[in-house]
């Protein structure tokens, strides 16, 4: 088993790191990754009172983060890449206690409280479920 928790936003270069994650994975072998999703409330890695006062800041350009530290690849691009290497890949929506949407009855949208309809307008070039997850779980098998 290969596991990740909060690193993939911190990677930049996705293919690389899942090649070498398929590489220490045995046949049979798991990939399995819990990814912090950039474009959720707290995806911009604020202080929690930075990101109450200005929700979504880092979207809406208020706050400014360092394209060396967070990458800003969306999960669809991510899952992409995994496939490249891994089979049978799922991915799934989690929330800060990692629930996942969908399978645990406990799943919570990430400050859905905060996403007001102004705000939502003023962020309409991201979905609505990609602004309120909070990450991600990517797993797959390495079947070869």
């Amino acid at each position: 088993i290969v596991i990740s928790n909060a690193v993939l936003e911190h990677v930049m270069d996705l293919n690389s790191f899942f090649s070498e994650a398929f590489r220490v994975t045995k046949k049979g072998g798991i990939s399995y990754h819990l990814y912090h999703n950039y474009y959720s409330f707290s995806g911009g890695h604020m202080a929690e009172l930075d990101c109450l006062k200005n929700p979504w800041g880092h979207l809406t350009g208020i706050y400014q983060t360092s394209d060396n530290h967070l990458n800003k690849a969306k999960i669809d691009d991510i899952l992409q890449t995994f496939e490249l290497n891994f089979q049978d890949c799922k991915v799934f929506p989690t929330d800060k206690n990692h629930n996942k949407k969908g399978v645990d009855s406990n799943f919570l949208n990430e400050r859905e409280d905060l996403l007001s309809d102004e705000l939502l307008k003023s962020l309409r070039i991201y979905p609505r479920d990609l602004l309120l997850s909070r990450g991600y779980l990517l797993y797959g098998f390495r079947s070869r």
